[in-house]
């Protein structure tokens, strides 16, 4: 779990497989959190934000978290961002975590084992 600092309060984002499901729900059928994370992740390295595509990722990521927490009740995204008073979406601390978070939750990679001759070749 990472915390973030928006609109002057901290928020629990968290990733897991569910993220999916929410991201989908939320904002159709068509949409897909994987393939908008690595547009996310990619316009960072290019000095690009996509502020919109950020915030949904964030919310998804905050419902994750409520919804980890048993917390059942959490605002729509319209509602969420209707909620907010400002937001700074060029915050680099935060697109740095949630960076972090989608690297690690959502691309992990599996560590291979190494094949028995290569471990046993000291013998």
């Amino acid at each position: 779990m990472k915390k973030i600092r928006i609109d002057e309060k901290d928020v629990d984002l968290l990733a897991t497989p569910y993220s999916l499901v929410l991201y989908t729900r939320e904002f159709g059928d068509d949409k897909d959190l994987v393939n908008d994370s690595m547009t996310l992740v990619q316009g960072f390295q290019n000095g690009k934000i996509n502020g919109i595509l950020l915030l949904q990722v964030i919310w998804c990521f905050a419902k994750t978290a409520k919804m980890m927490e048993n917390v059942k009740i959490f605002p729509a995204f319209d509602d969420w961002m209707m909620g907010l008073q400002s937001v700074d979406v060029g915050n680099q601390d935060n697109m740095i975590l949630v960076t972090e978070l989608i690297n690690e939750r959502l691309f992990r990679e599996e560590k291979k084992e190494e094949p028995e001759s290569e471990q046993q070749s000291g013998e």
